[in-house]
């Protein structure tokens, strides 16, 4: 079970967490933003190339901040709930490293290596 002072700080980084994705994603809105503006302007199919590889990219990174958005957001709610820190596949307590390391983990080691193998 993880103590008052860990869960606190998990919160905190947590928080920061989501806050600094929020950012990433609106910065990201604009950069497409700006992308859409761009392609089609370009003078030669290289550049229009180009600039939809970048604009795809893009779209890619802002996706996953998204995800990763929306795995903070469970862990803050986990927190509230009390559930925060149990495995979502066995429900055992995911070990205090590994939520060190990636505090919205949702699963133990065990159960993402599961998850992952073919």
């Amino acid at each position: 079970m993880l103590s008052a002072q860990v869960l606190e700080r998990l919160r905190r980084r947590l928080e920061e967490e989501r806050e600094r994705l929020r950012k990433h994603i609106a910065e990201l809105g604009e950069m497409l933003r700006q992308e859409d503006r761009e392609i089609g302007s370009a003078e030669d199919d290289a550049d229009i190339a180009a600039r939809t590889i970048s604009y795809d990219g893009l779209l890619a990174l802002m996706e996953s901040e998204r995800e990763t958005l929306v795995e903070v957001e469970a862990a803050l709610l986990a927190m509230e709930e009390g559930t925060y820190g149990r495995c979502v596949s066995c429900g055992r307590e995911i070990e205090p490293a590994r939520l060190e390391a990636r505090p919205y983990a949702r699963r133990c080691i065990v159960c993402q290596e599961r998850e992952t193998l073919p």
